[in-house]
């Protein structure tokens, strides 16, 4: 087994586990118990520092203690780690300048009538939008789209799974969210689920910064191909900021977290940071009202970081005219293309810019 392999084997390995946590047992699942013996490889997560396990607790009360423990203990653990210093040795796109500019929203993101999308899309009604754009265009996409397998998420947080030794995808979407809401994270983990059969054609594994500008971009292209009202596309350009705000505070507040933990040690005095930082963006409040309800602090930590310049890119592509879809979604598959083929994630920034000049 070479590198590559190894790899792929770990990685459904665990996505395995984790879908039977849920008890989710994928079909045409392609991977031995022999093969899995073979596949003695550490995996690097994002960022590099070590993980503590997330304890299982029905007490609300106890389960904050715990967290609060854990969190105080991974901090410690990983003295002085800086996380934009972390994403220069990774050749990441900087995101200094974005952490320190104020991000507005307008009262328009809470205040969107829901009636007004008017059909509900489902998971399938979107496939079925996406079958006829690829056959229009002949595209290769489409086949690869009879791999996606779609389950329902129970835990309030919509998921795409990749199981790339049997080249397929398992997608958890949530149904707490309205309409709309379902509709945008369908897309996102839609648009994982295709990058994920372009990873697997190429093969070839990315970092999860990458995994994200092609869910977004993807994301970004069914939003734009299915959905036509001018007052919907606004709204979703809002979400999109909002988003955005959200991972800008969940990420300063991680880097504040790592740069002073003497003075946070406690559960309200974390609360309290978190709702300084939302106010530094000119927000009252973020989704999270409480420190630790925000996704992924302990299992992977400064995930939220990697959101940040995928949305960035998005907006900036929302303010041009994005009506021709099959130039847009060209331009994308072309653009993945060249991040698939790079060996690291050196100017990333710049691949972008060139990107965003032959499109618009």
């Amino acid at each position: 087994m070479n590198s590559y392999e190894i790899k792929c084997v770990v990685e459904e390995i665990s996505n395995l586990h984790f879908l039977r946590d849920k008890n989710i047992v994928p079909t045409s699942v392609n991977i031995s118990l022999k093969t899995q013996r073979k596949a003695l490889f550490k995996q690097n997560k994002l960022p590099y520092i070590s993980h503590l396990p997330i304890m299982n607790c029905t007490n609300e009360i106890q389960l904050c203690n715990d967290m609060n423990d854990q969190m105080n203990e991974l901090i410690s653990q990983n003295k002085d780690f800086d996380y934009l210093n972390w994403r220069n040795s990774c050749l990441l796109p900087t995101i200094n300048t974005v952490l320190d500019i104020p991000i507005y929203l307008t009262e328009k993101t809470s205040i969107f009538n829901d009636d007004k999308f008017g059909k509900i899309y489902t998971s399938n009604n979107i496939i079925q939008e996406l079958e006829v754009f690829f056959l229009e265009i002949k595209y290769p996409l489409l086949y690869s789209m009879e791999r996606f397998q779609f389950y329902d998420s129970f835990d309030m947080r919509s998921y795409c799974v990749e199981l790339p030794c049997s080249k397929s995808s398992v997608i958890l979407l949530s149904n707490a969210d309205t309409n709309i809401e379902r509709f945008i994270y369908a897309a996102h983990e839609i648009g994982h689920a295709l990058f994920n059969s372009m990873k697997y054609d190429k093969r070839v594994i990315v970092p999860i910064e990458i995994d994200e500008i092609a869910a977004h971009l993807l994301e970004l292209f069914i939003v734009r191909l299915i959905l036509k009202e001018d007052n919907i596309l606004d709204y979703y350009k809002l979400d999109l900021k909002k988003r955005l705000v959200n991972n800008l505070v969940y990420t300063k507040f991680q880097m504040e977290l790592y740069k002073n933990p003497q003075m946070v040690k406690s559960n309200r005095e974390k609360d309290i940071l978190l709702k300084k930082i939302a106010k530094l963006y000119h927000i009252n409040n973020v989704d999270k009202q409480c420190w630790s309800q925000i996704p992924n602090l302990l299992d992977f930590p400064f995930y939220s970081g990697a959101y940040i310049f995928p949305q960035v890119i998005s907006l900036s592509i929302l303010k041009e005219d994005t009506r021709d879809v099959q130039k847009i979604f060209l331009s994308i598959i072309n653009f993945l293309d060249i991040l698939t083929k790079k060996k690291d994630n050196r100017n990333l920034t710049g691949i972008f810019e060139d990107f965003f000049d032959t499109t618009f």
